[in-house]
């Protein structure tokens, strides 16, 4: 059977500047968001901190997005069944776990 090349523009991620939707949301946004407010208020030293800190987020974001579009939604699906699929060494370990709480 023959191969036939899929073109990129047929299924290409979906990104904002660089990285997915749902943690722009989450990590950047709001750090900007309280750099902007705290340079407003007179804080001229901690609102270009949380801004450097906003561009490091975002950069660390598009390096993961870049590496795999869909990490933070495997990493949310991962973190929601959790409880269902626990990670085990091995059916026969008879020792206490660190998620045995």
């Amino acid at each position: 059977m023959s191969q036939h090349p899929i073109n990129k523009a047929l299924h290409r991620p979906k990104l904002t500047l660089g990285t997915e939707v749902l943690p722009l949301l989450v990590f950047v946004v709001p750090t900007m968001a309280a750099g902007g407010f705290a340079f407003a208020r007179g804080a001229y030293v901690t609102g270009p901190i949380f801004v450097f800190l906003a561009i490091l987020i975002l950069l660390v974001l598009r390096g993961v997005s870049k590496h795999d579009p869909q990490m933070f939604a495997i990493f949310m699906r991962s973190v929601r069944y959790r409880k269902v699929y626990p990670p085990r060494p091995s059916v026969f370990f008879k020792g206490k776990r660190f998620y045995d709480v």
